[in-house]
């Protein structure tokens, strides 16, 4: 048994692929190649990308403090695979060109939540205790968040390794960071990666949640509802490219795939904020200490299957469209 994950998140993450290896399926079918361009007016349809986006998002940001890799690293090579599969999609597929797709976003969130997680481990009331408990020199870490955005677009989730320290006779799941700086003998207890769960995080989710709401059609040109505007923004801040990637696209911008900054930066913060809650619950904890067949390999193998599954369900597709 695998005690380095949380199975059960795994396996939810492993659903929402399959849904969007389907989805995307019936989008080459019915899109792509012509079949039926009704598909994407339908309302099914859009609950049901909607559901698959706001799920990989909010995970995504649920395990960030999990990661076991440097922040910094890990956004950059998210915005790598990003700019790779706009330079595809542009030369092979023009007409359905991705420009600032969900690897992007994932990118561009990983690294924002770097400064914003060490502002709210500061101000956490009790950290400086937690951090202060750290046996030996690991101490020196209690200002740095050694933690790493996991989190594609398809939230590719990767636990901390821990070994089995003994301490006072109880066995303790620790991390070994793997910093040159400080060396490769300093152990961080893997529970204090996890930020614990306060009042003001409630806030923060509803906070973030209603923003999110709101928020969601300002690419469109209003702040409001689906079917309810409040308030109309300015045309002149849609005409700078450079905001594209913000969430003010220009009139011209088209995109296959576009997850702007606002508003689903929202989304993300809200899992980060529901961390504390949902991966210290010993109920979850729990339900996650076994894997579910299938479902739970997709979920460890998420960013790869995201990469690769574009391309097979299109060839796919195509052998069904031309036989």
């Amino acid at each position: 048994m695998d005690k380095k994950r949380n199975h059960i998140i795994d396996a939810y993450r492993g659903f929402t692929m399959v849904s969007m290896i389907l989805y995307h399926s019936c989008y080459d079918y019915f899109i792509v190649f012509g079949r039926n361009y009704d598909f994407l007016r339908s309302k099914s349809a859009f609950l049901w990308q909607q559901s698959i986006c706001i799920s990989f998002i909010l995970v995504s940001g649920l395990v960030w403090p999990l990661g076991k890799k440097h922040v910094l690293k890990r956004g950059l090579v998210l915005l790598l695979l990003g700019s790779a599969i706009t330079f595809v999609t542009s030369v092979f597929m023009p007409n359905e060109a991705i420009y600032y797709g969900i690897l992007t976003f994932m990118g561009i969130a990983t690294l924002l939540m770097l400064p914003y997680d060490m502002v709210q481990r500061r101000s956490l009331p009790g950290t400086k205790v937690q951090q202060e408990n750290l046996s030996g020199s690991a101490a020196q870490y209690r200002n740095i968040p050694i933690t790493e955005v996991q989190s594609t677009g398809i939230p590719n989730m990767a636990f901390q390794n821990t070994d089995n320290k003994k301490t006072d006779g109880r066995t303790e799941d620790t991390h070994t960071p793997d910093n040159p700086k400080f060396g490769k003998n300093i152990s961080v207890p893997t529970e204090s990666l996890i930020r614990p769960f306060k009042s003001k995080d409630k806030i923060f989710i509803i906070v973030y949640l209603i923003l999110f709401v709101l928020t969601k059609h300002v690419p469109n040109g209003y702040i409001g509802t689906r079917y309810h505007a409040l308030m109309f923004l300015p045309e002149a801040i849609y005409r700078f490219p450079v905001l594209t990637p913000l969430g003010l696209p220009t009139a011209s911008f088209t995109s296959g795939d576009y997850f702007p900054v606002i508003p689903w930066i929202f989304l993300y913060m809200t899992g980060y904020h529901l961390s504390g809650f949902l991966l210290s619950n010993p109920v979850i904890k729990k339900a996650g200490s076994k894997k579910i067949p299938v479902l739970s390999w997709f979920g460890t193998k998420s960013l790869l299957v995201y990469i690769i599954h574009q391309p097979v369900c299109y060839g796919i597709i195509w052998l069904f469209c031309h036989r």
